[in-house]
């Protein structure tokens, strides 16, 4: 670790004599809320810490309130920050020209940590996917107008078929009224 310890207390606490130290990471994954804890506590026997080996550290997390053993804490935060990137989600502000430098694109290593990444955490799944997604909406899209047009050609003849309807009707009353008049006629002669 090249961070020196000594130095992280902060300036009230020191001035008190203590030098006991923690940062609290509150987050959120898949919907659970998990709070990860480091803790740097000086070792027992120890009055005022001087080198980082006088600190004892502790990792807690806890998810949904319960505290998870050390075997449960570390598969669950390799599942939230892969080991892989886990540099890249906490940082020291101070070190970013340094992570800059480590992803430009012109470089060889730029580019290698940069697809890493992206394996990492997925990217060529998603970018795959919005593909898919895109293919299927034309589809989709083609399908619609393709029925839409269907469906346009099946008001027209219904309408034809409502005419044609409303003529066979007309002609059978016609035709009715015409064989009433020939009925009569008949009878009449």
């Amino acid at each position: 670790m090249n961070v020196d310890l000594t130095s992280l207390s902060n300036i009230e606490g020191r001035a008190e004599g203590k030098y006991d130290f923690k940062v609290v990471l509150k987050m959120q994954n898949d919907g659970k809320h998990y709070e990860l804890t480091r803790q740097y506590i000086v070792r027992s026997g120890k009055i005022k810490p001087t080198v980082n080996d006088d600190y004892e550290e502790k990792v807690f997390l806890k998810e949904e309130g319960s505290l998870l053993s050390p075997d449960a804490r570390d598969h669950v935060l390799n599942q939230i920050m892969p080991h892989e990137v886990s540099r890249f989600f906490l940082f020291d502000g101070e070190l970013l020209q340094e992570y800059e430098e480590l992803l430009m694109d012109e470089t060889d290593d730029g580019t290698r940590i940069k697809n890493s990444i992206e394996q990492i955490l997925g990217v060529p799944v998603l970018t795959n996917g919005a593909t898919d997604v895109e293919t299927i909406l034309m589809d989709y899209r083609k399908d619609k107008t393709r029925i839409a047009q269907s469906n346009a050609q099946t008001q027209k003849i219904a309408s034809q078929i409502a005419v044609l309807e409303a003529e066979k009707t007309e002609h059978t009353t016609e035709l009715a009224r015409l064989n009433d008049e020939l009925t009569i006629e008949l009878r009449c002669r």
